[in-house]
């Protein structure tokens, strides 16, 4: 190790630890790159460095948000009716079946933290997890539990709602490309009952999804929600 020698902007030596392969450290290869005078006189090289700096951020840095996107009115308005027919389709049969079987699959804390916060809130992470399973492309006709513990690599810091797709997935009895959707499923009917419970179907982000597939009149969605919350998900 030696000290840098090169002279900084007031004539000093930059005095900066280096290793004798490297030469000048690395503020004066930058400046000897770009071609800038390193003498100890006035610099004249102020301004253009620093408008150098400031060109290499503006490239460098993701572009500025521009404002969150609000719904539209039509928007608000779809939303409105989904949440109606969803609250007539979540039948109170329907919640304390769906209640009893998801507390059996995940485990008693998983459900009680499950329950806590908001509801939205876990209702989008659901979505998320649902959207990447469904996403999958696999020919492999493994458990889906296997399949779906490849696509969560799941890690002790992993959310909670990563946990509660694992467990459900180890329930689904299909194998495969079918049994990973069915957990999807099983997920979103999840962020739906957990939305139902806290009066917030407006926001729910599982049931926007479950709107794009699925015709969003009573009797389909019920369908819907007893399929994937008790008939595709096994007894444990």
């Amino acid at each position: 190790m030696h000290l840098c020698e090169a002279p900084t902007r007031k004539g000093w030596p930059c005095r900066r630890r280096v290793r004798p392969a490297t030469g000048p450290c690395h503020l004066h290869r930058d400046l000897q790159a770009n071609q800038l005078p390193t003498d100890g006189a006035r610099p004249t090289w102020t301004v253009p460095a620093q408008r150098l700096v400031g060109e290499t951020c503006r490239a460098t840095l993701p572009p500025p948000r521009t404002g969150l996107v609000l719904p539209t009115p039509r928007r608000l308005e779809e939303r409105s009716q989904c949440a109606a027919v969803a609250e007539r389709a979540a039948s109170i049969v329907w919640r304390r079946a769906a209640t009893q079987r998801y507390t059996r699959v995940v485990g008693t804390p998983i459900w009680e933290t499950l329950c806590t916060g908001r509801a939205a809130l876990r209702c989008r992470r659901l979505a998320v997890i649902a959207r990447g399973l469904l996403a999958l492309r696999t020919r492999s006709r493994a458990a889906a539990g296997t399949l779906v513990h490849q696509v969560l690599r799941l890690r002790r810091n992993s959310t909670i709602e990563r946990f509660a797709a694992a467990r459900i997935g180890e329930r689904i009895g299909v194998p495969g490309r079918e049994g990973v959707a069915a957990t999807a499923r099983a997920l979103q009917a999840l962020g739906i009952l957990l939305c139902t419970s806290d009066n917030d179907l407006t926001s729910c982000a599982c049931l926007r999804d479950v709107a794009d597939t699925v015709e969003m009149i009573e009797a389909e969605l019920s369908e819907f929600l007893w399929r994937a919350a008790l008939d595709e998900l096994t007894q444990p």
